[in-house]
């Protein structure tokens, strides 16, 4: 965009206001192919009457009332003016089936803990990055979903298996190199517990049981990665669930 640029480590946009001042805007969602592909695969797996947490720009119901085997879609979004924008551009060119897109305003956590309704398909997507150290919330919220899923419904987390193989990836790094592992010294342990707190978990493990064979190793990642639900801090942008208050 003219006047403005985007620097993708921190994923900011710096909009010139005039020639001494610029303004921030962290970017949380966009239309590459990469981000419409990602939408398209899941939108297939769709069927039924399905729920949706996040907006976004929003592309995804329309990849989903595309399909004939999708009844509806219900979507739920914390950002009121994330909503009324798109609502907006569908008011000034609608697209087809939109009738039976809903849009609710709201926290998809509440939502999941209050609701009656259920679900051939739960599809969310309310995280910022595709990171391990948020497994933990998506773990969580999958074990919402779960309450409101009918029977051989399916759950669809946006990059959950890209961060499960992060996340494995992690030990494996740990039994390329145990010896340094090892030698990690409390300080440096503190540092990661603030900073990454499920490595930590995984090295904290470790380091109790450092004659574990690689098998150990990587089933002990894996079922942290799998069974872990408490947020531990890292998730500074949404709700921390399961933070100890």
């Amino acid at each position: 965009l003219p006047g403005g640029s985007f620097d993708w480590e921190s994923r900011t946009f710096k909009i010139r206001k005039d020639s001494m001042e610029k303004e921030s805007h962290i970017v949380w969602m966009g239309d590459s192919i990469q981000e419409r592909l990602m939408m398209w695969e899941a939108a297939k797996r769709c069927r039924g009457k399905v729920l949706c947490g996040g907006l976004g720009m929003g592309i995804f119901p329309q990849f989903a009332l595309s399909l004939p085997r999708v009844q509806s879609v219900h979507i739920v979004d914390m950002n009121e003016e994330v909503i009324e924008l798109i609502k907006e551009t569908w008011s000034q060119k609608s697209w087809p089936r939109q009738f039976d897109c809903k849009i609710s305003l709201g926290k998809i956590e509440n939502y999941l803990k209050t609701t009656k309704e259920k679900y051939d398909t739960v599809y969310i997507d309310t995280w910022d990055a595709l990171t391990e150290e948020y497994l933990p919330h998506v773990n969580y919220l999958k074990s919402l979903a779960q309450k409101v899923l009918k029977p051989k419904g399916e759950i669809i987390l946006w990059g959950f298996d890209l961060m499960v193989r992060l996340y494995l990836n992690q030990a494996k790094n740990i039994m390329n190199r145990r010896e340094y592992f090892l030698k990690a010294d409390d300080w440096q342990m503190d540092t990661l517990s603030k900073q990454l707190p499920m490595f930590h978990k995984l090295l904290s493990w470790f380091k109790e049981n450092p004659d574990c064979t690689d098998e150990k190793l990587y089933s002990e990642a894996y079922r942290l990665v799998m069974t872990e639900k408490k947020n531990m801090g890292i998730l500074s942008l949404n709700e921390h669930t399961g933070f100890d208050k």
